[in-house]
């Protein structure tokens, strides 16, 4: 892919979801659209922590061909650059 950018491997986020039945593991990467690692893991603990204390759901949806998760609802949904592990 000439004139694509690849993520920086120094600075991401690590996100790990564990199920009764599987582990996920995603690496996070900052880029132009969300350059502040502070920002998502506050954005990726936010979304966590309402799933748990409201009995709700942690929506998150794979894109990998294209290197992109989206994590959150309709209304409060953030699309990440990410590689699962």
């Amino acid at each position: 892919m000439s004139g694509a950018k690849q993520p920086s491997k120094n600075v991401k986020v690590i996100l790990e979801l564990f199920t009764k039945e599987k582990t996920l593991r995603y690496l996070i990467h900052s880029d132009a659209r969300e350059p502040n690692l502070s920002g998502i893991k506050e954005f990726l603990t936010q979304q966590l922590e309402t799933a748990v204390s409201d009995d709700g759901k942690f929506i998150l949806s794979e894109y990998l061909e294209c290197m992109y998760i989206y994590v959150g609802n309709e209304e409060d949904r953030r699309q990440f650059i990410a590689t699962k592990k």
